[in-house]
């Protein structure tokens, strides 16, 4: 057994998953069979088994059918100006609801950040959110998107502390 595949081991005996394939583990892109502590299966790539922290679906549906506190809490945001993704949270963190904000294409761009933040201010008021959680931004080999997206995400955290 390799180190790599010690070490994956390792972090998932400490998480409580069972790796069933470890022998097939050679490099980010190896799809490996897992167990949760409730034996549920989860099959993925080791890249995206680690950056989700071996996260069973499952078991966090499971979770959210048995939500006692409906309280808003948390708005989570995944800004960007044609489709913003959102997700509300109570206090410990199980989901509440989600959706999108869509926005006219045709629409130039800073009218579509202002209506973008209109319905952000909204929600945030209606719900009596107290914690806003906003995804960052990444270049993707495209100036213009990144410079817009990080003016969207400027405007909503200046309109986010200010309000």
């Amino acid at each position: 057994m390799s180190q790599k595949q010690t070490n994956l081991l390792s972090l998932c005996e400490r998480l409580g998953i069972d790796i069933l394939n470890i022998e097939d583990y050679n490099n980010k892109d190896s799809i490996l069979k897992c167990k949760c502590k409730q034996g549920h299966e989860l099959i993925g790539s080791v890249d995206s088994l680690i950056k989700t922290g071996f996260e069973c679906i499952e078991c966090l549906s499971l979770e959210a059918l048995n939500v006692q506190d409906t309280v808003p809490f948390f708005l989570s945001l995944d800004a960007a100006s044609y489709i913003t993704g959102l997700s509300i949270f109570n206090k410990q963190g199980q989901l509440l609801s989600h959706r999108t904000i869509s926005i006219d294409k045709k629409k130039l761009f800073f009218p579509r950040v202002q209506e973008i933040v209109e319905q952000i201010e909204k929600i945030i008021q209606d719900n009596n959110i107290k914690c806003v959680i906003l995804e960052d931004i990444q270049y993707q080999q495209n100036p213009v998107l990144f410079k817009k997206l990080a003016m969207l995400h400027g405007v909503l955290r200046y309109t986010i502390i200010q309000k």
